[in-house]
């Protein structure tokens, strides 16, 4: 091999453009690798489908949560939902409702990467009446007037949670899946005197940069 300072000048200024071309290749690789790491923040936005049983009925429904963190795992854990569950003898019995749950959970400590088990019980209100009687007086239902026909019942439900490891970044946040199964008693309402449900929901968790 002929030793690079013997080599013509067009082969060596050739090399040279080769080596600074590579250098300029790795560039991304080192920005890549020194991007900070990302940890799980303390809150969590998520919006699913939630198909339920009921006691005397069934049907679909959609459900909004919000948890955030404090310590040691524990969060305040808050949903908001919404459906119609059809009965299974009168389909004059249909109902509508809307509910409120709120309580304290629990979640694992692992990050964006992992799995995350997780539970919550929540205390729930629920307001549900008939389609026909929503059609009738909308706004009195969901104020929890009795006259309008809606029946307003506070109960209770433990949830038990899996949550999938990052789908992708959205917004600089950590785009997830979850599924939530439930089960709640609601004792003063007929209709809805124990539920269970499967909830299947997009997650969108706080991401905390650390690192320099």
């Amino acid at each position: 091999m002929v030793p690079l300072h013997r080599q013509p000048a067009q082969t060596r200024s050739a090399l040279r453009r080769a080596a600074f071309l590579l250098l300029f290749a790795l560039l991304p690789l080192g920005a890549h690798a020194a991007e900070p790491a990302r940890l799980r923040g303390p809150w969590t936005l998520a919006y699913g489908l939630r198909p339920e049983l009921s006691a005397q009925g069934g049907g679909l429904g959609t459900q909004a949560a919000y948890r955030y963190r404090f310590a040691y795992g524990l969060a305040f854990d808050a949903v908001g939902r919404g459906g119609i569950s059809r009965a299974r003898v009168d389909a004059g019995a249909d109902q509508f409702y809307l509910a409120l749950g709120a309580g304290l959970g629990w979640e694992s400590a692992a990050g964006l990467t992992d799995w995350s088990p997780r539970a919550a019980l929540r205390f729930t209100h629920v307001h549900h009446a008939t389609l026909e009687s929503w059609k009738g007086t909308p706004g009195a239902n969901l104020a929890g007037d009795s006259d309008g026909g809606v029946l307003h019942r506070s109960g209770a439900e433990l949830a038990l949670g899996l949550v999938a490891p990052e789908l992708t970044d959205l917004w600089g946040q950590s785009l997830r899946w979850e599924l939530e199964l439930t089960g709640g008693i609601l004792p003063s309402s007929e209709h809805f005197a124990w539920t269970t449900a499967l909830v299947a929901s997009f997650a969108l968790d706080r991401v905390q940069p650390v690192g320099p």
